[in-house]
């Protein structure tokens, strides 16, 4: 999604200076070309402020924002004091850390763009928190702040609803990835509908634009293990001798389709457990999955994917090839229906404590295969509106801040 929004700024504002916050400069360069890189590690450190995490969240849930606000005010107006605390306390005492730097050009912008995630949301809500402080900051200092690419909710806990309301409201323009549940969500929240847009995710258009003339003849595999998926070792076992059983009956060979490879949540483990057993050669490694093309080339050779995470979904129906989702938590249930939703109802999606069933997942999967040529065209289509309606957003973001609705640019 950074990639892809990277390059619409460009388009649309080609002589802008574009400040990314990202650990990887030299790939992030390589990659995109000259930019202004600020280690994430030097926003954390600011955001989090100066009292240790362990002891503020002892505070009442209106004490702990009103001094993490006081803290974030504090430290924009006297950032060398701020800078020098961090460093006695031993906190990221590096100088690309430094929250100075990330104070100095954050607050020079002329606008604070957020692009494609799912984090304002119940199940990050450290990650919450830090966007709407920083949002508040922002709009403090007459910074517009435009968000691109969301996707936001479920949203049930208290303090997380509070701080939105406050802070939702001041953004200028949401673009969310969703019809289903995002803008009335946001509605709820305060945000006028005039500044809510749904343009589809971000990452459409990396895959769109790399789609083969043609279905491919495997099944693509992604399950996501993890806390915030409520997803376990029992569900790789329920599904692996279906997802067998099925291929051997559609002669097709089983792809890995990683999204995340952070060890604790890693896609190819999951993947490779679920396809082992299956075919002799050798399974696939990190080696493979290098750049974001890499896993939309092997997506691209399928002709239906499972899909337990959100993106690969997403890089499948984008390049017209069906999708059997599974989801077991709240989280990627919403992810999930709005998604399905944005391209016409053409992916089954089995959750827990509903309709999951193993066998059914198989069936499913065989059902998709089948239908996959006459699914194709309208998939497709409904990838190719959603491209369109992001560019339109980046182009009237543009087309804000340089005549002077926005900010200058």
């Amino acid at each position: 999604m950074m990639f892809v929004a990277i390059e619409r700024l460009r388009r649309a504002l080609p002589t802008a200076e574009i400040r990314v916050i990202n650990a990887d400069s030299k790939r992030i360069g390589d990659r995109c070309g000259p930019l202004t890189i600020i280690h994430p590690l030097a926003r954390r450190t600011f955001i989090q402020g100066l009292i240790p995490h362990r002891l503020r969240r002892l505070l009442p849930s209106s004490a702990y924002h009103a001094s993490l606000r006081l803290e974030h005010r504090s430290g924009a107006a006297w950032p060398a004091f701020f800078s020098a605390v961090c460093r006695l306390r031993g906190r990221n005492t590096r100088d690309e850390f430094d929250p100075r730097r990330y104070l100095g050009l954050m607050l020079s912008s002329d606008a604070l763009v957020y692009t494609g995630t799912g984090t304002i949301n119940d199940a990050f809500p450290e990650q919450s928190l830090g966007v709407m402080h920083e949002v508040a900051l922002a709009n403090s200092r007459g910074i517009p702040v435009y968000m691109f690419g969301q996707g936001v909710g479920p949203m049930e806990a208290p303090t997380l609803q509070m701080l939105a309301k406050r802070v939702l409201p001041m953004v200028r323009s949401i673009c969310v990835r969703e019809k289903a549940m995002s803008p009335g969500l946001l509605k709820s929240l305060g945000v006028a509908p005039e500044r809510i847009k749904v343009t589809g995710d971000d990452a459409i258009e990396m895959a769109h634009l790399r789609r083969p003339e043609q279905l491919g003849e495997s099944i693509g595999v992604n399950l996501r293990l993890a806390s915030y998926a409520q997803t376990g070792q029992s569900l790789v076992e329920s599904i692996r001798p279906r997802l067998h059983s099925v291929a051997r009956r559609l002669n097709a060979s089983l792809a890995a389709v990683p999204i995340s490879l952070h060890q604790a949540e890693s896609d190819l483990d999951t993947a490779t457990q679920l396809m082992r057993g299956y075919s002799p050669g050798p399974l696939p490694d990190a080696s493979a999955f290098t750049a974001p093309e890499d896993v939309i080339r092997v997506v691209g050779k399928c002709r239906v994917v499972l899909a337990g995470s959100y993106h690969a979904a997403v890089f499948a129906l984008s390049q017209g090839v069906p999708v059997v989702a599974i989801s077991q938590s709240p989280y990627y249930d919403s992810k999930f229906r709005g998604l399905i939703d944005m391209f016409g109802g053409f992916c089954p999606l089995f959750t827990a404590g509903t309709n999951f069933d193993p066998d059914g997942v198989g069936a499913a999967i065989e059902a998709a295969w089948n239908a996959a040529p006459a699914w194709r065209p309208l998939l497709l289509d409904a990838a190719s509106r959603q491209v369109d309606l992001g560019n339109a957003a980046f182009d009237q973001f543009a087309a804000e801040l340089t005549s002077g609705n926005g900010s200058r640019s």
